[in-house]
């Protein structure tokens, strides 16, 4: 797939074969983390399809000036298994940076999507890139905010008591009053059953069995294959470790996260129908973030409204959002795809 404009920029589909030292420099201009290793990784068939990648050029230039990517995920929505592509690594140099080249290296992937069986695009695109999404058939459907729960409130208090005794008392009494001001410390008695035959089990990633018929209609589907890819290949950035909660033998949810100093980053939930589920697996892993004595949690989550006010309950707070955008094939599928609202996402749902 290829195209041309007044501006003498073209575009063309990424062939890892012949393209991946072109990628790979521009990665090393932009990205934070780029890596052969990487790439290797992200275009490696996952159980759900290939990630896809298209380039742009420009007229005396030898590499590329832009790209952007799409990587598969599966949806149950209403009972119904679908086919999504979600956007990521949106690129242009810095000199490249109007809206024509960045409207048709766009345009080309969603044209180019066709032969991949998508339904959808999903994307978070930064503020500044909003626009381009919108004018190729992009609409906003929400907003995945930031959700932080402190622990351990000794490195804030230091930043306006200097004095070492002082600190340290006010840090005790401020660590207190936030883990009694959450409904942790009483989830063990008002699901008494649940937190008694609920143990975590030690499993790798790609060890954990998911259930293949949910309880719930709207879902983020997961297999063991798909997890492995997306965490241990090198995708994410840092070391992921897994959490794994089991009621008599049975997965009752799990938690992946990583590790940025003392601060632990939520990538992806998996989460039970039922409330006392949730809640209690979101207690058993706070109690164990407390133990290894983290400073943070942090959450990305869109979705339902019902999670985030449980995010309240055990005691996060609500901070900055980016808006989360959907590119439907089908108009006639709008109103199917208003679910998409129902299902949670996270951060290793929504960009690599």
């Amino acid at each position: 797939i290829s195209g041309n404009n007044a501006m003498g920029y073209t575009t063309r589909k990424f062939n890892f074969e012949q393209d991946s030292e072109d990628l790979l420099c521009l990665w090393n201009e932009i990205l934070k983390y780029p890596g052969s290793q990487r790439m290797v990784n992200m275009f490696t068939e996952n159980s759900y399809g290939k990630s896809a990648a298209w380039l742009i050029f420009y007229d005396g230039v030898e590499n590329p000036v832009g790209s952007v990517a799409v990587f598969p995920c599966r949806a149950i929505l209403n009972g119904k298994q679908i086919l999504l592509g979600v956007n990521c690594d949106m690129l242009i140099l810095k000199k490249h940076r109007t809206l024509g080249p960045a409207l048709m290296v766009l345009k080309a992937l969603i044209k180019g999507c066709d032969e991949y069986g998508y339904q959808a695009l999903l994307a978070m695109p930064n503020e500044k890139s909003q626009p381009v999404f919108k004018r190729v058939g992009y609409k906003k459907i929400g907003t995945a905010y930031r959700w932080s729960k402190v622990l351990k409130s000794k490195d804030k208090i230091s930043a306006i008591i200097k004095w070492r005794f002082p600190r340290k008392a006010v840090a005790s009494f401020v660590d207190l009053v936030l883990k009694f001001a959450s409904i942790d410390p009483w989830i063990k008695f008002r699901y008494f059953n649940l937190w008694k035959n609920s143990i975590e089990k030690g499993v790798t990633i790609e060890q954990v069995l998911i259930p293949k018929n949910p309880a719930v209609e709207n879902i983020l589907k997961k297999s063991p294959e798909y997890l492995k890819w997306r965490y241990a290949t090198g995708l994410c950035q840092g070391d992921p470790e897994i959490f794994a909660l089991y009621c008599k033998e049975q997965l009752l949810g799990y938690v992946i996260y990583t590790l940025d100093d003392k601060e632990v980053i939520v990538q992806e939930f998996f989460l039970p129908g039922s409330d006392s589920g949730i809640h209690v697996l979101l207690s058993k892993f706070i109690k164990k973030m407390y133990g290894q004595k983290h400073s943070t949690i942090s959450i990305l989550h869109y979705g339902p409204e019902r999670f985030e006010k449980m995010l309240k309950q055990h005691g996060f707070m609500k901070r900055e959002g980016r808006d989360v955008f959907v590119n439907i094939f089908e108009p006639k599928n709008s109103d199917f795809f208003a679910s998409l609202n129902n299902v949670s996402w996270f951060e290793g749902d929504l960009d690599l």
